[in-house]
């Protein structure tokens, strides 16, 4: 599918799902939230919310579009990590990239970056894309998970540093996110292209939440030097 085809809604400035579920305007009586949603999927056979079909959706997630969200902004992400550091050895887990640890390690985790510094300090970044009342919960989530990579590093006489980082499924940024770019040149910029490429990747998700997913290239923002405020 053409880049063109699959950010048709991109451009509209309700790409805050302004079009999500709403309550019946017909309705005067109060309702439990949600009680008036459809099901999902047969797949799910859970009420269609936002927060399900953007992070949480059984058919979405085997289907890979969540994947696809990830690794756009993780696309994204790869160019100014090496301009950052071009005299570090530096793996990112993409779509056709050559991904290897410096060391033999037994768990079966993979950071999305590992970037393997001169003074044989390494940082293992690793990238989710949560809805943002779970950003605590994913970032707590994802330091657990390693803790046996970050030992092992130890043991090879490497200074490991992890950097478990959030970009909200709606554009909004962790303060791990922030924390981490501290020290990058454009951060602010860097910040509101991938909050931009979170926002239009999770439109596209949910104009496809009830059709089969289309397995379309990474997503590229057309003018990253001009990404509107209102789509933040």
């Amino acid at each position: 599918m053409a880049q063109h085809n699959v950010v048709v809604a991109a451009n509209r400035a309700t790409i805050r799902f302004q079009s999500g579920p709403r309550r019946p305007p017909h309705e005067s009586e109060p309702l439990e939230m949600e009680s008036w949603l459809r099901l999902c999927l047969p797949q799910c056979g859970v009420k269609e919310t936002l927060h399900h079909v953007l992070n949480h959706c059984a058919h979405l997630l085997n289907s890979g579009a969540y994947t696809w969200r990830h690794n756009s902004i993780l696309q994204h992400m790869a160019t100014h990590i090496h301009s950052k550091h071009p005299d570090s050895q530096i793996q990112i887990d993409l779509p056709g990239s050559t991904y290897q640890l410096p060391f033999h390690c037994d768990t079966a985790w993979r950071p999305d970056i590992v970037i393997l510094h001169q003074d044989h300090s390494i940082d293992f970044v690793e990238l989710t894309v949560p809805f943002e009342a779970n950003l605590t919960a994913a970032h707590n989530r994802k330091t657990t998970k390693y803790g046996t990579l970050m030992q092992q590093a130890k043991t090879e006489g490497l200074i490991p540093r992890l950097f478990c980082i959030e970009m909200g499924s709606r554009g909004l940024p962790s303060k791990d996110w922030q924390s981490w770019l501290a020290t990058f040149k454009h951060r602010k910029q860097l910040t509101k292209q991938c909050a931009a490429i979170a926002l239009e990747t999770s439109h596209v998700i949910w104009q496809h939440r009830a059709t089969t997913w289309p397995n379309p290239p990474l997503f590229t923002l057309s003018d990253p030097s001009n990404v509107p405020r209102e789509r933040l």
